[in-house]
């Protein structure tokens, strides 16, 4: 595997995965806070939720790209994992 391509796979398990798992914990915590303090929880809630949908929808997009150029093992597994992860997010949020 080129080394390019080896560092970018790297990058999208990175990006997506990670990323998304900590704002789905702190999604679900925030989901448990208090109401009382009203429109504050509603604008934390839509800032984790942009980034719970971001990272996964940017890494599949990067690997599918990288997909069309060269195929490992590793890449097809992040894609994978990412795409799982983002359906997920869309269908069960």
């Amino acid at each position: 595997m080129p080394e390019t391509y080896r560092r970018q796979t790297w990058f999208i398990w990175l990006l997506g995965l990670p990323l998304a798992f900590v704002s789905y914990v702190l999604l679900s915590v925030l989901s448990h806070a208090s109401t009382s303090s009203g429109g504050l929880v509603g604008i934390l809630k839509l800032l984790f939720l942009l980034p719970l949908v971001g990272g996964p929808l940017a890494s599949v997009a990067w690997s599918v790209s990288l997909l069309r150029r060269f195929t490992s093992p590793p890449l097809l597994a992040a894609a994978i994992l990412s795409s799982l992860l983002l359906l997920r997010v869309l269908l069960f949020r």
